[in-house]
């Protein structure tokens, strides 16, 4: 019997995030197959390196360098040290000149392109995820490497329609080249952050009332017309109907984040609201949350979104945009109609009341299941099997 063929997969650390808790389940259930040998290059250490050694042989390389607008000239001084012949001998090292019929090289996302010069020229299948929706993939990588990415890799695995609409349109990618794949979610679990901590807890440093209904929007970026979730908010916060309902708002350091401070500076005579900085407190903040607000124009990369319902929190969100048609199957009744901020605010009102009784109610509950079932792990490794068993047969 033949060994089975190899899968080398990359991604660039092990941080405990919500990214990656996500790919050490990734790995796992892509080991668990047994259809092809699992091995893992990581860029960079972090503290869930043991985990994803405990499911499959995992292999560190710190000093790999990785493309940032900062470092340029680290990049340069890299390619004088670093030529043809050096390339082949950190090659041998690595392991990745050995390479047989059949086998196959995974990127986890853009920033995997190092690789990509270490593999000889008539070397493995490559297959690569796109998380990028909402920036422009020129944001992650440079032009050169994202010119290696389109001319090396024999799969793209856009996450999102607006991703797949870039390579194919801007990057001359050939449609059947770049197939899109649903996201990869996991519950927040006790492997995050601040797990130890009690929600209690968390909620009192930030002044929030432990017995508010805790709406929650995060993940701003200029494109976010953020008044809008202040409009709502305010209609709901004057209702009389509902519990006591507070807006928990984690927002990038951008100029949308900056207008929502204004907001909430100038609602909070009108209520409670809070603000958090947007950065690896997300998946905290998301843990602080009843209810998931996106009510903007954009939404082309609405994976925290997913997360949080994956978490069991309730999402609504306007119609018009992709998160919208990514829950629409699930989630009639929390797509409201755009820019309807009294449906939006009905709608969260309902949510509150059922919340505070007991739980989400059964729309909600629906949301949340769907999620699970479509945005897992298993979803993850049909869709890349499947890529690369087309790209690479054994």
């Amino acid at each position: 019997m033949t060994d089975p063929a190899r899968l080398l997969v990359v991604h660039h650390g092990a941080e405990r995030t919500a990214e990656g808790v996500a790919f050490v389940d990734l790995v796992a259930a892509l080991a668990e197959t047994g259809e092809r040998r699992v091995e893992v290059l990581l860029f960079a250490g972090g503290p869930l390196v043991e985990d994803l050694a405990r499911v499959a042989p995992t292999t560190v390389v710190a000093d790999l360098p990785r493309w940032s607008p900062d470092a340029l000239a680290e990049r340069a001084l890299f390619a004088l040290r670093r030529p043809a012949a050096g390339y082949r001998r950190r090659a041998r090292r690595l392991g990745l000149d050995r390479w047989a019929p059949g086998d196959a090289v995974y990127l986890h996302g853009l920033l995997g392109v190092q690789v990509l010069r270490y593999l000889p020229t008539d070397g493995p299948a490559v297959v690569c995820r796109v998380a990028e929706g909402e920036v422009p993939l020129l944001h992650s990588v440079n032009p050169a490497d994202l010119a290696l990415l389109v001319a090396r890799v024999d799969r793209f695995l856009p996450v999102t329609a607006a991703g797949r609409r870039e390579l194919v349109e801007e990057h001359g990618v050939a449609e059947a080249r770049a197939r899109r794949i649903r996201d990869l979610v996991v519950p927040v679990d006790d492997r995050f952050p601040g797990s130890g901590r009690s929600l209690a807890d968390r909620r009192a440093e930030l002044g929030i009332a432990p017995d508010a209904v805790v709406v929650g929007s995060f993940g701003a970026t200029s494109l976010d017309p953020t008044d809008v979730t202040a409009v709502v908010w305010a209609l709901l916060a004057g209702r009389a109907d509902v519990p006591p309902v507070e807006l928990l708002w984690a927002a990038a350091r951008t100029p949308a984040g900056f207008w929502m401070e204004h907001d909430l500076h100038h609602l909070r005579r009108g209520g409670a609201a809070h603000g958090v900085a947007l950065g690896e407190e997300l998946d905290a903040a998301m843990g602080l949350c009843d209810v998931a607000v996106l009510l903007t124009r954009a939404g082309h990369c609405p994976h925290g979104f997913l997360q949080a319902a994956a978490s069991g929190v309730p999402v609504v969100c306007f119609e018009g945009n992709e998160l919208a048609d990514v829950l629409v199957a699930d989630a009639r009744d929390d797509v409201v109609p755009f820019l309807d901020v009294g449906a939006a605010a009905d709608r969260l009102a309902g949510l509150a009341r059922s919340l505070r009784a007991g739980g989400p109610d059964r729309a909600a509950r629906a949301l949340i299941e769907g999620v699970r079932q479509r945005y897992g792990p298993a979803a993850a490794v049909a869709a890349i099997t499947e890529a690369v068993a087309e790209v690479a047969p054994r």
